[in-house]
C-alpha cells in the first residue's frame, strides 16, 4: 500500500490519498513529455552547432506564480525564473527554461514545492537594438508539485505568452513576460507575471549593416586590336630649338639664346668701379661731398660679395716725405674704416696702403694739380656672367 498526498477538488484541499497503485496511463504521458523536452533541447543545440551567425542570450528572472483557483494553492508565490535561449534567425528564438515557485501552504497547512521546466518558442516583432522589442511566445510546459511528505506529481500543457524585451545596448536588455498554461490532464490554467535580466553573446553584431552580395558580372567581351604603333614626333617642351631627347638642360627660360646641348649661353666679362676722395691740405678728414663716392664703393661690394678692396692713399709733394707718406696712410685709413663702419663691409675685405707723393695725378708746381695730388682712390673689378 502507498501512502501519497494529493489535491481533492471536491473538498477544495491537499490530503493524504491511500491507494493500491498508480496511474500508469499518467506516467506514460510524463515519460514521453519529457522525452520530448530532451528531443527538443537536443535539435536546439544541433542548430546551434550548425548556425555560424546565432546568438545565445542567457534570462535570470523573478516574478510570481499564478495557479488555477482548483488547485487549492496560495495566488502570490514568489517564482525565480531562469533560461537559455539561441537565436536560430533574428526574429526568432529557442529557450530552454525553469522555474521554481513554491507555495507558502494551502488551506490545510500543507506546503508544496512547486516547480516548473520546458521549451518554447520566441518571435520577435523587431530586431533593430537598441530599443524596445514586443514579442509573442508558444512552448511546451511541464509543472510538478511535492507536498511534505507526499509523493511528486506532474502534468503537461500547452503555453503561450506575450513579453516585450527594452534593449539598453546592442546585447543587455530587460524582459517582462505575462503566460498562461493550459494543461491537458487537469484542465487547469496557470498563469506567470516576471521580469528578467538578459544579456546576448556570440553570433554577430545586430547594429552592424548587413552586406549585399556582390552581382555577377558579365563575362568582359574580347579585347580589340591593339592600333598600330606610330612613333611619336620628337617633342621640344622648354621651346628653346632643342629636342627633349638631347636637351641636357631642359625647362629653359623662354627667349635665352641656348647652345646645341640646350643649355644657356653665357658671356664674361668685367666689371670695375673707381672712387675719388679729396682732401683738405695736411687733412685726413673725409669731406661731406666725399661721402656719396665712399656709399658707390659699398653698394658695388654689396653686390658683388666675393669682391675686396684695397683703399690708395696719396699726398702733394709740399713737406717733407715722410709726413706726407703717413699722412697719405691716414687718409686711406679713414676710408677704409667709413665702408666697414657706416656701410658694413666685411673688414676682412677692406685694406688700404699710403703712397705719400710717390704717385701724382697732377703738376705737383701748380695749385690745382696739387689738389688733385691730395686723393684716395679705389678701382675693384669683378669678372661676372651676362645672360643673352
Amino acid at each position: 500500500m502507498v501512502v501519497s498526498t494529493c489535491f481533492n477538488r471536491q473538498s477544495g484541499a491537499w490530503q493524504a490519498d491511500i491507494s493500491g497503485k498508480k496511474n500508469e496511463a499518467k506516467r506514460r504521458r510524463e515519460m514521453r513529455f519529457k522525452l520530448g523536452l530532451l528531443a527538443g533541447a537536443m535539435l536546439t543545440l544541433a542548430g546551434a552547432a550548425s548556425a555560424n551567425d546565432g546568438s545565445w542570450e542567457p534570462t535570470i528572472g523573478f516574478g510570481w506564480q499564478l495557479p488555477d483557483e482548483d488547485r487549492g494553492l496560495e495566488n502570490d508565490s514568489e517564482m525565480k525564473y531562469l533560461g537559455v535561449g539561441y537565436y536560430v534567425t533574428d526574429e526568432v528564438m529557442l529557450e530552454l527554461y525553469a522555474a521554481d515557485h513554491d507555495a507558502k501552504s494551502d488551506p490545510a497547512g500543507i506546503n508544496v514545492d512547486s516547480s516548473q521546466q520546458g521549451f518554447k518558442a520566441l518571435y520577435h516583432f523587431e530586431t533593430n537594438r537598441p530599443g524596445i522589442i514586443p514579442y509573442i511566445a508558444l512552448g511546451l510546459n511541464e509543472i510538478s508539485f511535492k507536498p511534505d511528505g507526499g509523493d511528486k506529481e506532474s502534468e503537461t500543457g500547452v503555453m503561450v505568452g506575450l513579453g516585450l524585451k527594452t534593449y539598453f545596448t546592442e546585447r543587455l536588455s530587460l524582459r517582462f513576460e505575462l503566460n498562461n498554461t493550459r494543461y491537458e490532464d487537469s484542465k487547469d490554467h496557470d498563469s506567470q507575471m516576471w521580469l528578467g535580466l538578459s544579456y546576448m553573446f556570440g553570433g554577430n553584431d545586430h547594429s552592424a549593416a548587413v552586406e549585399e552580395e556582390p552581382a555577377m558580372e558579365a563575362a568582359p567581351a574580347p579585347a580589340p586590336a591593339p592600333a598600330p604603333v606610330v612613333p611619336a614626333a620628337p617633342k621640344d617642351s622648354d621651346g628653346d630649338g632643342v629636342y627633349d631627347n638631347a636637351d641636357q638642360c631642359p625647362n629653359t627660360a623662354a627667349g635665352r639664346k641656348v647652345d646645341e646641348k640646350g643649355c644657356e649661353k653665357v658671356l664674361r666679362e668685367k666689371v670695375s668701379i673707381k672712387m675719388n676722395v679729396l682732401f683738405d691740405v695736411n687733412k685726413a678728414d673725409i669731406k661731406a661731398v666725399s661721402a656719396a663716392e665712399i656709399k658707390r664703393v659699398a653698394d658695388f661690394m654689396a653686390e658683388y660679395p666675393t669682391t675686396k678692396v684695397v683703399i690708395e692713399g696719396h699726398t702733394d709733394s709740399v713737406g717733407s716725405n715722410e709726413i706726407n707718406k703717413s699722412l697719405s696712410e691716414r687718409r686711406a685709413k679713414a676710408v677704409a674704416d667709413s665702408l666697414v663702419r657706416d656701410y658694413g663691409i666685411d673688414a676682412s675685405r677692406v685694406s688700404s696702403v699710403g703712397y705719400g707723393e710717390e704717385r701724382p695725378l697732377g703738376d705737383n708746381a701748380t695749385a690745382e694739380g696739387r689738389s688733385q695730388n691730395r686723393r684716395v682712390t679705389a678701382e675693384i673689378e669683378e669678372t661676372v656672367v651676362v645672360k643673352q
